[in-house]
């Protein structure tokens, strides 16, 4: 130092991102955007085909928000194609197709983001379904796909699960979590 003594260097170390910023980062890699239902910043999308359908759209979507599930409804005064392929791309993992049929018969006809057409279930199925689904925090995979971490010899590779096998990328394949 200036008085020719030893002192302790200090090293003051800055970063842009923190801990937490760097683990959002590669959450939102690792699943490129495409979160399992419970992480999704919203879970179900309701789409109706017809404004006679609207009104049931509203009352499914202030259901599931009353049970503490993110929903929305698209309104727009669009062809149903359009608004189903405008939820695929924004990575909803379930969209409700909702028409004339749905509202007489108190259904929803499902799609599941990446699989398509699940058929139609009665609402409480449904809503059922996606709160177990949010409450255990499942992460399901049908066709997930990463390539080989290749360092030196060793190889590490997830392998495809089948359509509802809970898997966990953090845990050893077979312990069900």
């Amino acid at each position: 130092g200036e008085d020719g003594q030893k002192h302790r260097p200090i090293m003051i170390h800055r970063v842009v991102f923190g801990s937490i910023e760097r683990f959002i980062g590669i959450l939102i890699e690792h699943f490129a955007g495409k979160f399992p239902v419970w992480l999704a910043p919203e879970q179900v999308k309701v789409l109706p085909v017809t404004d006679r359908a609207a009104d049931y759209a509203q009352q499914l979507v202030k259901e599931m928000n009353e049970m503490g599930l993110r929903a929305s409804a698209d309104l727009r005064k669009e062809k149903i194609g359009r608004k189903i392929l405008d939820a695929e791309v924004e990575k909803v993992p379930y969209k409700l197709i909702v028409g004339d049929k749905e509202v007489e018969d108190g259904t929803v006809s499902v799609r599941r983001r990446g699989e398509g057409d699940i058929g139609a279930m009665a609402k409480a199925d449904f809503f059922a379904l996606v709160k177990k689904e949010n409450d255990e925090k499942t992460i399901f995979y049908k066709k997930y796909r990463q390539k080989s971490l290749t360092k030196g010899k060793r190889s590490a590779k997830i392998e495809k699960s089948s359509r509802g096998e809970p898997f966990s990328p953090c845990l050893p394949s077979g312990t069900g979590q």
